[in-house]
């Protein structure tokens, strides 16, 4: 399957203003066609913090010129220090909100954050079982400062009924490791779990690895195998960069948010 988003078409405006003997030019800057602008989903809880989540999907959309819309699965209270506390939301109003969007905008591409139990999983993929429409996975399971995004009763749900309906599954280290239930300490393991969560889910994989210890030259790999062509594999490295602020949340949003975009 291939995830084809809509082009967007770009219009600068100059305006002239004369003042004195100057001449100012302004150049408004690009704003998309919004007839031509392409909408994506994200499925995923809400970071008061404004580092993860929902917000941070939203502003990697507007960044790329996407209008993006969601579909709220959890309300937390959250800092850059911890996360103190987490509200779901019901199963039937996720599933009513993914309606609601898809009727209006008929999203390009959606992804998922945050899904937290295994009601509200089944509530997404009994949508897209029956809308199939493609389907980016970041299969979010524990923030950086260990609280627990995603019920232990959830992970069966998650792995039996959501991941095969998706186009690709993005875990990093950890969650690979869940995944296919073996620890993860090298790039070699990296690519052996790359290809078993291909193989066993059909999707293609991107696994990330920047949590793995001892990165040569602080370089993170990404491990890509496609479903297309199992046989190929791609390692793709990456500058590890460090951020010194929102420690208590998951920072890999915006990737995933931008792999739906593409």
């Amino acid at each position: 399957m291939e995830l084809r988003v809509p082009s967007v078409e770009y219009r600068v405006t100059r305006r002239t203003f004369h003042v004195l003997r100057f001449t100012f030019y302004l150049y408004c800057s690009p704003v998309p066609n919004r007839k031509t602008l392409p909408v994506a989903l994200t499925i995923a809880g809400s970071d008061s913090g404004g580092g993860a989540g929902i917000q941070a999907d939203l502003k990697t959309f507007a960044s790329l010129g996407v209008h993006g819309t969601t579909a709220v699965t959890s309300i937390t209270a959250q800092n850059p220090l911890a996360i103190s506390a987490i509200q779901p939301s019901s199963p039937e109003l996720v599933h009513r909100q993914i309606e609601a969007v898809f009727a209006g905008f008929r999203p390009a591409a959606s992804k998922t954050g945050m899904l937290y139990s295994a009601e509200i999983i089944r509530a997404v993929a009994q949508f897209f079982r029956r809308h199939p429409s493609p389907l980016v996975i970041d299969p979010v399971m524990v923030s950086t400062s260990g609280a627990a995004l995603l019920k232990s009763p959830a992970l069966k749900a998650l792995m039996d009924e959501l991941l095969p309906l998706s186009l690709l599954v993005m875990p990093n280290v950890a969650e690979a490791e869940v995944l296919v239930g073996k620890k993860i300490r090298s790039a070699e393991d990296l690519r052996a779990a790359a290809r078993e969560v291909q193989e066993r889910f059909g999707c293609a994989t991107l696994v990330k690895g920047g949590h793995l210890r001892g990165l040569t030259n602080n370089i993170s790999p990404r491990l890509l195998r496609t479903a297309a062509r199992p046989a190929n594999m791609l390692c793709l490295g990456f500058q590890l960069v460090t951020r010194n602020f929102e420690p208590g949340t998951v920072k890999l949003c915006p990737l995933t948010s931008c792999v739906a975009y593409s």
